[in-house]
């Protein structure tokens, strides 16, 4: 009997447990927490790590080439602006600029000697040279039709002496008297041969006839070519003739004929072409005779002017060279890189000199992808070296990358925070945590983030209304560093906004 009672009494205190849990349960789900929407400040900020560098570092070498005259300074030395540098050796510029001085003296003496109009003295030695000219033009000629001719007396020569030899009735049927392995052969030799005939019958009759002299040539030119294939076919034969002193001397004879031919086609030719620069001569002539008659044209005027200008165009052009000798410091900072020796040759545009200011410094970071389109340019930052820890710097953001930057498989963007006052303690390489401010709402109304809903893709928080709560649609602004959100529409400054309950773990 007493254990039933106490089996009894343990299952009421456990009923007993469970109602009142239950209780305490219900009731702490109805109690909410609420707040006042405040009124205030919000700043969205983005906080990130970079590091000091030269604001500006310049790499130099000269824009010529030339050889190295002197050094002024090594790396590791603190220069100045327009300090110099190093130095090429100007020598030769030096003879260039005298040149070109002298040369611009030249031309202006032309310019007043056509200015001031033709000499009767000039006339004539303009008149002699034109004379001297004609003359030169009718002696070529002469010597051309000489050596047309002489052209074929030697081309005769060559083929009655030489090669008629070789043949039985050479000029009325031709048979050619030594054995040929080349059965075609042979009959091109005597076919040839009467050709060979008929051309020389022809090149005399225009030799002979009053022709122009440039026929004349012409002729000699295409009867010395025939020759001289015909005779190389010759060659071709006699060459296969077995050794013997007859054979060897035919084979002689017909190598000097080709050579005389050869001989005798380059002096035709040159004779030639001395006819074709006696006549560009005399063309010559007879426009210097005119100029010099006409007087000086305003036009040669204009053409001698020119020149001038040309020649103080390179004076200055050496001038420029001569300034380019030194190489100097564009900005006042510290030589890191310094190859220039003593007697080098430098190459144009060869970098020798790198040069990093100290003064001015500026902070390069990385901004990740998800972040990058809060910041933009003149976003004020606040920066904290890691060096002085204690101390805070200000300055802003002056440039932001176009193009990405993949730094450990995430994409950055590489902005630069130029700071606002130079720090003579803050070296080039050093650490610094990064607060960049990249929006501010004065006196807006916000909320903690946390209080904020997303139902259906909408913004909404629940507050109290009339005594009651009601949930209300809102827009929102930036989010700012502590936490709150500006709320645009849908709370005012004193609404008391519900929180959303949370159960604790």
């Amino acid at each position: 009997m007493t254990s039933h009672r106490a089996l009894y009494v343990l299952m009421g205190l456990m009923v007993c447990v469970l109602a009142s849990g239950w209780f305490y349960r219900t009731a702490t789900r109805e109690e909410i927490q609420v707040l006042s929407a405040r009124v205030g400040d919000v700043e969205e900020r983005v906080v990130i790590i970079g590091k000091a560098k030269a604001a500006e570092a310049v790499d130099l070498g000269f824009p010529i080439s030339g050889r190295i005259a002197a050094v002024f300074v090594e790396e590791g030395e603190r220069v100045s602006g327009g300090q110099q540098l190093l130095a090429l050796d100007e020598d030769e510029l030096r003879g260039s600029l005298a040149q070109a001085y002298a040369t611009k003296r030249t031309e202006e003496a032309e310019y007043a000697s056509l200015d001031a109009g033709p000499r009767d003295e000039d006339i004539e030695v303009a008149y002699a040279k034109r004379e001297s000219a004609r003359t030169a033009l009718r002696e070529a000629e002469q010597l051309l039709v000489v050596s047309a001719l002489d052209a074929f007396s030697k081309s005769d020569d060559a083929l009655h002496h030489a090669v008629d030899q070789l043949f039985s009735n050479p000029t009325s049927n031709p048979t050619f008297n030594y054995p040929v392995s080349e059965s075609l052969l042979k009959t091109r030799l005597e076919a040839g041969r009467s050709a060979i005939g008929q051309t020389f019958l022809d090149w005399s009759a225009v030799l002979n006839s009053s022709l122009s002299s440039e026929k004349k040539v012409s002729t000699s030119l295409e009867g010395l070519a025939s020759v001289r294939d015909y005779l190389a076919l010759v060659s071709r034969a006699v060459n296969t003739l077995p050794a013997g002193t007859s054979n060897d001397a035919l084979k002689s004879s017909i190598t000097a004929a080709r050579s005389v031919i050869d001989s005798s086609l380059s002096s035709l030719e040159t004779a030639q072409k001395n006819v074709s620069v006696a006549r560009s001569d005399v063309t010559l002539m007879d426009t210097q005779v005119s100029l010099a008659e006409a007087g000086t044209t305003v036009e040669r005027l204009a053409v001698q002017r020119a020149r001038i200008a040309q020649a103080d165009a390179q004076i200055r052009t050496i001038e420029v060279r001569l300034k380019d000798v030194a190489l100097l410091a564009p900005i006042a900072g510290v030589v890191t890189r310094q190859d220039g020796k003593r007697g080098q040759i430098a190459r144009a545009s060869e970098t020798l000199v790198s040069i990093q200011s100290v003064s001015r410094l500026e902070v390069e970071a990385f901004v990740p992808e998800i972040s990058i389109g809060k910041v933009a340019v003149g976003n004020i930052a606040s920066l904290t070296f890691d060096a002085f820890p204690h101390e805070s710097l200000v300055g802003s953001v002056t440039h932001i990358d176009e193009s990405e930057t993949i730094r450990d498989g995430v994409t950055n963007y590489k902005i630069i925070v130029s700071l606002r006052e130079d720090s003579p303690r803050l070296r080039s390489g050093m650490s610094a945590d990064i607060t960049i401010t990249t929006a501010r709402a004065t006196g807006a109304v916000s909320v903690p983030q946390y209080a904020i809903s997303f139902l259906d893709g909408v913004s909404t928080i629940e507050k109290m209304v009339d005594g009651r709560r009601t949930r209300v649609r809102v827009k929102t602004g930036i989010v700012g560093a502590d936490g709150h959100v500006e709320i645009l529409q849908g709370v005012v400054a004193g609404d008391v906004i519900v929180l959303p309950f949370q159960e604790a773990l």
